[in-house]
């Protein structure tokens, strides 16, 4: 038996959370440290499944998803 979830498309609001921070090292130099969250939501409205039996559905799918980003540097200032 087989299942087929055919593709489909949704448009969501997305938010991005950032904060910096900055320690400074020394005369010139600093260490530099940012975080970053991105989140959404999307809701896929409608999705059609068919399976090998000849039967199909539509339904509708939200899948939550998030990344996190860590950036580490050191800046000079002169």
């Amino acid at each position: 038996m087989w299942v087929k979830l055919n593709s489909a498309s949704a448009s969501a609001f997305a938010y991005l959370v950032r904060a910096g921070f900055k320690f400074g090292i020394g005369n010139h130099l600093a260490l530099l440290l940012n975080l970053d969250y991105l989140g959404s939501n999307p809701e896929f409205i409608n999705v059609r499944t068919s399976t090998s039996l000849g039967t199909y559905t539509e339904s509708s799918y939200s899948q939550r998803f998030g990344t996190v980003n860590v950036v580490v540097g050191i800046g000079y200032r002169w």
